[in-house]
C-alpha cells in the first residue's frame, strides 16, 4: 500500500524563470551564510595575514536567507536581493521582471511580510501585502489577479486593512489583486492544503489534500460544496467546474498544462477515466503522473508508471520533465501493460505521446523536488549531490558533484558552466 507523502518534507526550493535572466531559488540542505555551512574546527594566520580556516563546512558563500535570486548563464548570487526570515515555497514571475513570493517567512528585506510579498524588477519590497495567516505553497498569475494555494485561513482585505488587521476568510485558496485587494467573488474554499496551482484561459486548476470545494461563490456563504479528491477546477469567475472531476484518490503535488491536457504528479494511484465515471466509481491506474484532457477524460496512452511520488512537473513543447522520489518508469504505454520499467532516478523526461526519453536521464542521486525550463536548459533542485554527466555517461556511473541544484540540458547533458 502506497502512503501519503509528507509534503513539509520535500518542499525544499521554489524556482522561477524572470525576463532579465535570474532564478528564484527556495533554501537548499544548509542555509548559505558570509562564512561557512557548517562548523569551523581550527584557524591560522599566515604570514601574510591571510586567514586559514578549515572545518565541518562544504562552501563558503553569500547570506540569502530564504531566496536567492541565481544569474541562469553562470549561477552567481546577485548580492542586491532583499533577505527573506523563513522559507520560500513558491514564485511567480510579475510580468514586469520582478517576482511574487509565497512561503513560512515572516520578513522580506527587513520589512514585516507574513508569508506572501512583491519584489520588483529594482530588488525593491513593494507594499503588496496580502499577510495570509499561514504558509503559502503555490501561486500561479493570470492578468491582474495573483492566485494562492497552501495552508492559510485568512488574509487582509485590501493593503490598507493590513494595518488594522481586518481579515476575511479563505481557506487554503484565494485570489488577490495585484493592487494588493482580495477578490471578493472568488472563494472556493477548499477544506484542506492546496499544493499546486496551474492556469489555462478562464480556469484555476488546484491540486492537494482537500476533498471538498464550494460550487460557486455565493454557495460558500450557505456551506454548499461538492465532492473533489485532491484535483478540482474553478473558473476565474469562482464557479466549480461540473464537468472535470478526476477523483484521484491520493494527494497531489504538481501540476502544469500543455493545450488541452493537464499533467498532474503526486502520491495517488487511480482517476476517474471520464467525468460520468465518477458517478459509477469507474476508476483507472495511474501511479503519481496522469495526463487529464481540460474537458474532463483521463487520456489512455499517457501513463509512465511511476513506482513513488513525483513532486515536481515542467513542460518544454513535446516534454514533460518529472523530478520526485521515484527510481522506475514504464518505457512506452503499451510496456506498462508488461510492467516493462525502466531505471530513472528521480528524474525523467516523457513524450506527450507517453514514451520514456532514451537519452534524457541524469540519474540524480536523491529526491528532486523542484523543476523549471528556460529555452533548452532544465533547472533541478532537490537533496541530491551527483548527477550524470551525459547520457551515455550514466551507463558507465559518471557523476559529477551537484549540491542540491544543477542546470541540466534538454539534450541530457549537465551544464558544467552552472554549479
Amino acid at each position: 500500500m502506497r502512503h501519503a507523502t509528507n509534503f513539509s518534507r520535500y518542499r525544499l526550493i521554489a524556482f522561477t524563470l524572470v525576463l532579465y535572466g535570474m532564478l528564484l531559488a527556495g533554501p537548499v540542505k544548509a542555509t548559505l551564510v558570509d562564512g561557512p555551512d557548517g562548523g569551523v574546527n581550527a584557524t591560522v594566520i599566515g604570514a601574510d595575514g591571510t586567514a586559514y580556516v578549515g572545518g565541518d563546512f562544504t562552501r563558503w558563500g553569500p547570506q540569502t536567507g530564504g531566496g536567492a535570486a541565481l544569474a541562469t548563464s553562470n549561477g552567481l548570487v546577485n548580492r542586491s536581493f532583499p533577505k527573506i526570515l523563513g522559507t520560500v515555497y513558491a514564485s511567480v514571475p510579475d510580468g514586469a521582471g520582478g517576482f511574487y513570493i509565497g512561503g513560512s517567512f515572516t520578513k522580506v528585506g527587513g520589512l514585516a511580510r507574513n508569508n506572501l510579498a512583491q519584489i520588483d524588477v529594482n530588488g525593491t519590497v513593494t507594499t503588496w501585502n496580502p499577510n495570509p495567516n499561514d504558509s503559502v505553497n503555490a501561486l500561479a498569475l493570470s492578468g491582474s489577479t495573483v492566485y494562492a494555494g497552501g495552508n492559510f485561513s485568512t488574509l487582509c482585505t485590501a493593503p490598507s486593512s493590513c494595518n488594522s488587521q481586518v481579515a476575511a476568510s479563505r481557506n487554503y485558496v484565494a485570489a488577490i489583486g495585484t493592487d494588493g485587494n482580495l477578490s471578493t467573488t472568488w472563494n472556493p474554499s477548499a477544506n484542506g492544503t492546496v499544493n499546486a496551482l496551474a492556469i489555462s484561459g478562464s480556469t484555476v486548476y488546484a491540486g492537494g489534500y482537500f476533498s471538498t470545494l464550494c460550487t460557486a461563490p455565493s454557495s460558500c456563504n450557505g456551506q454548499v460544496e461538492a465532492t473533489r479528491n485532491y484535483l478540482a477546477a474553478i473558473d476565474t469567475n469562482g464557479s466549480l467546474s461540473t464537468t472535470w472531476n478526476p477523483n484521484a484518490n491520493s494527494i497531489v503535488y504538481a501540476l502544469t498544462i500543455s493545450g488541452s491536457t493537464v499533467y498532474a504528479g503526486g502520491d495517488f494511484t487511480t482517476l476517474c477515466t471520464a467525468p460520468s465515471s465518477c458517478n459509477r466509481q469507474v476508476e483507472a491506474t495511474r501511479n503519481s503522473l496522469a495526463a487529464i484532457d481540460t474537458n474532463g477524460s483521463l487520456s489512455t496512452t499517457w501513463n509512465p508508471n511511476a513506482n513513488s511520488t513525483v513532486l515536481a512537473l515542467t513542460i518544454s513543447g513535446s516534454t514533460v520533465y518529472a523530478g520526485g522520489t521515484f527510481t522506475t518508469l514504464c518505457t512506452a504505454p503499451s510496456s506498462c501493460n508488461r510492467q516493462v520499467d525502466a531505471t530513472r532516478n528521480y528524474l525523467a523526461a516523457i513524450d506527450t505521446n507517453g514514451s520514456l526519453s532514451t537519452t534524457w536521464n541524469p540519474n540524480a542521486s536523491d529526491i528532486v523536488s523542484a523543476l523549471t525550463i528556460s529555452g533548452s536548459t532544465v533547472y533541478a533542485g532537490g537533496n541530491f549531490t551527483t548527477l550524470c554527466t551525459a547520457p551515455s555517461s550514466c551507463n558507465g556511473q559518471v557523476a559529477a558533484s551537484r549540491n542540491y541544484l544543477a542546470a541540466i540540458d534538454t539534450n541530457g547533458s549537465l551544464s558544467t558552466t552552472w554549479n
